[in-house]
């Protein structure tokens, strides 16, 4: 994404939502949560002077906040499922879905290889263990 593009879609929405006098784009961080943080300096129909900020993923994709509050928690609950699913409870919730969905497409394909639909079971029972184990570790710690 160009940053021009970007700067020219943040203060066209800025523009569509408010009836301010002017709108600039003051600062642009980029790669924060998978997007771009974007403050914008602005004068307001009262000549008042402030400033807010924004998020961006793309020119067609800008999200508004009332509060410095709202965006903080959007940005937290953007990175957190990246952040979680690189622990050891994301990768045992993966190879369970992994395996759950391999068991049942072995059940229903009625596969003559059995040795292979047990070891999947067995891994299905020892990434749910760890998965489940896990995480009422965190809910007593």
């Amino acid at each position: 994404m160009k940053e021009s593009e970007l700067e020219a879609a943040v203060i066209a929405a800025y523009k569509k939502r408010y009836n301010w006098k002017s709108v600039i784009v003051s600062a642009m961080t980029h790669n924060v949560a998978g997007g771009s943080l974007v403050v914008v300096d602005y004068i307001d129909e009262e000549d008042k002077e402030g400033d807010e900020a924004c998020y961006a993923t793309d020119p067609s994709n800008i999200r508004i906040f009332k509060t410095t509050a709202e965006l903080t928690n959007y940005i937290q609950s953007r990175g957190s499922f990246r952040e979680w699913i690189f622990t050891g409870q994301g990768v045992a919730a993966t190879a369970f879905l992994i395996c759950l969905i391999s068991v049942i497409v072995l059940t229903m394909v009625q596969t003559k290889n059995q040795a292979a639909l047990d070891a999947l079971e067995k891994i299905l029972i020892l990434a749910a263990g760890f998965f489940f184990g896990n995480n009422a570790a965190g809910r007593r710690g």
